[in-house]
Parts: C-alpha cells; structure tokens; sequence
C-alpha cells in the first residue's frame, strides 16, 4: 500500500525526467517510509526529487549557481520535527544530482531570528533554500527575507506557498502536487518553464 502510494506520487517527477531533465533519482519505497510531520503530506524522498528536478526548470538557474551552488535548509534546532527533517534533507539534497556545473554545498541554517538568518544566508552565499516546519514564525519574514536576497525557497509544508513561499509540494488525491505561487516565485527570480507551470498547482496566476 505505502509503495503503490508513492509510486502515483512521484508520477510528477517521471514525467519531467521524461523531457530531458536527466536520470531520475532512486526514490525509496520501504514499506517504513513516514512522512516526517503532520504539516507535511509527502515523503521528503519524493519532496527532494521535485524540488531538484523543478529548479532544473528555472532558467535562471545558470545565473544563480554560476561558480557552483549553495543550497540551504532552514529549520529550528529547539524543534525536534524541524531538526530531524533537517536531517534527512540534509543527507537526501548532498546526494541529489543538481544541475550545476559547479560543486555543491549543503548548508543548515538555524531559525533564531530573520535577522540572524538573512545574515547566515548572505554569509554563506546560499542560492536556494529548503524551508523545514518551522514553530510560530511569520512566514511573510520568511517570504519578505527571500525576496530581499533573491534567494528562491521550497517547502514541503503546503501552508507555507500559500503564505508567500515560491514553490512546494502537497499531496492531492495520492499523488505529489508541485505548487507554485507565481508572484513570490518571481519576487525571488525564479523564471519557471511553462511545461512546469502547465503541471503545477499555480497560485496568484
């Protein structure tokens, strides 16, 4: 049942490697798999997978990882569903096959305060960023701290693109949904393929 379950969800990332993004990642399909918190709907295999294959769309993606790319992950240390997601993205995004030229770096960076976390962005000169559940945090800080440093962000809390987040996943009738709010998305740069836009869930078209 779990695998059949993500077998349907992970459709989404088969049709983009169909039209030449490149070798479609092993997705894990243990029947142990869980999701990693009540906010979020998808395995963060599957949500890893999207989110690599989406920005392999972003035509401006050569810009932005121009002498390689650094992806970063925000989360709460003092949250233990936010550290442990932390966790797994971590190890999932250093072995995901990014569509850069250059090396790749994975980055934790610790939800205290915007201003502590814009710095670390800036000072680590992350160019992508994955947002973990995060515990009462205006996500329009996040959002506006985004847009300030032209850093595109995607979650695999669904709430969070309806806030403001550029892009996302949720699960809709079984299978995986990228969801795209179009308006931050292009806040952030992002500049989205119209055959990404023609699958996804779009927000504020």
């Amino acid at each position: 049942m779990v695998a059949s379950g993500i077998g349907h969800m992970i459709r989404p990332v088969r049709w983009l490697c169909r039209r030449g993004v490149g070798t479609l990642l092993t997705v894990a399909l243990a029947a142990a798999l869980t999701v990693a918190a009540q906010e979020m709907n998808v395995p963060l295999e599957v949500q890893v997978e999207l989110m690599v294959r989406v920005f392999s769309f972003d035509r401006a993606m050569d810009q932005r990882a121009t002498a390689g790319l650094t992806v970063g992950i925000l989360y709460q240390e003092r949250y233990r569903t936010s550290a442990n997601t932390a966790d797994e993205v971590e190890e999932l995004l250093s072995r995901a096959e990014w569509a850069s030229s250059g090396p790749v770096q994975i980055v934790r960076i610790p939800w205290e305060s915007r201003t502590a976390a814009e710095q670390m962005l800036r000072d680590k000169r992350v160019r992508i960023l994955y947002i973990a559940p995060l515990r009462s945090v205006d996500m329009q800080s996040v959002s506006d701290m985004c847009v300030a440093l032209q850093v595109p962000a995607f979650t695999g809390v669904p709430e969070y693109v309806n806030e403001g987040i550029p892009l996302g996943v949720a699960r809709r009738g079984g299978k995986a949904a990228i969801l795209v709010n179009l308006p931050a998305a292009r806040r952030t740069g992002v500049d989205l393929s119209s055959r990404v836009l023609h699958i996804a869930e779009v927000i504020g078209e």
